[in-house]
């Protein structure tokens, strides 16, 4: 049976990701709150194992919610998505809690953290997909050493530009360390230049931990966008920007085959198109 959980954040589509990456697992149940009041009427009607809860909520503090939710839920284990993370900051030190959660957040960092909330052994890697699919958190490890083609700039931003006709992204960009290596797609120079700065402040000196997912805007849009960047090999990374309204099982599976087919295929062999062959986007 999956483990009931609340997820209570103020941004409804920042609770959609919690919720679509904990489901995929086939773990769990998650069940969205966008407010406190929200939060401690559902907890009333509903069996919860495990809170994930905001503390930037609309109508009360996030502490005072998670005070509430252990009041009412006996044993219930506890993430709290913090002002800040600084272990000393009074907000958390006179919380019982099980788990901090920070925006934005590595995917398989957020398995592990809710794992271990719950106590489960073996779940950071015993954790299944709910349908068939090459749906991955971890890294990409290409098969074979990093293609020849991938440190040829004219070379590499043309494929990028093949590939990325075949996905629902606006964007898609190659970097290594602080440094743009190709870009496909309708953002102007700016954009791309900030994009750039954000992935490399998050993957510079990090190391390969996995994918990492953010929500961002643009100073002249009303609109968010999703930022998906993931392995490819020798330190290159690709990353995608896709409509909020994008589905997230959506931009996770496209992502993770544009990565794949990147750091495994030849682009100059007729069978490297389609990175979306099964599935719509």
């Amino acid at each position: 049976m999956a483990i009931p959980v609340l997820v209570v954040d103020a941004s409804e589509q920042f609770g959609t990701l919690i919720r679509q990456t904990l489901e995929e697992t086939g773990y769990y149940q998650v069940t969205l709150a966008t407010s406190g009041a929200e939060a401690v009427k559902l907890s009333q009607s509903s069996e919860i194992r495990l809170a994930i809860v905001d503390f930037n909520l609309p109508d009360s503090p996030g502490p005072d919610i998670i005070r509430q939710l252990q009041a009412t839920i006996d044993d219930l284990a506890v993430i709290a998505i913090p002002y800040s993370t600084d272990p000393d900051d009074p907000d958390i030190k006179d919380l019982a809690i099980d788990g901090l959660l920070t925006k934005p957040f590595y995917l398989p960092d957020l398995l592990k953290i809710v794992a271990t909330a719950l106590d489960l052994p073996d779940a950071p890697v015993s954790l299944a997909p709910s349908r068939p699919g090459p749906i991955r958190d971890e890294p990409v490890r290409p098969s074979k050493p990093l293609a020849p083609w991938l440190t040829d700039v004219d070379q590499a931003a043309q494929y990028l530009t093949r590939l990325f006709l075949d996905v629902s992204a606006i964007a898609a960009m190659l970097t290594q360390d602080l440094h743009l290596l190709a870009y496909a797609g309708e953002l102007d120079q700016s954009q791309v230049q900030g994009i750039t700065r954000l992935i490399a402040g998050y993957w510079t000196g990090k190391g390969a931990r996995g994918a990492l997912a953010k929500f961002i805007n643009f100073p002249e849009s009303d609109d968010d966008f999703m930022l998906y960047s993931t392995t490819v090999s020798g330190g290159i990374i690709l990353s995608l920007i896709f409509t909020a309204k994008t589905s997230f099982s959506t931009i996770r599976r496209q992502s993770e085959r544009f990565a794949k087919t990147l750091a495994q295929v030849d682009p100059s062999e007729p069978s490297t198109d389609n990175i979306e062959s099964e599935d719509a986007p």
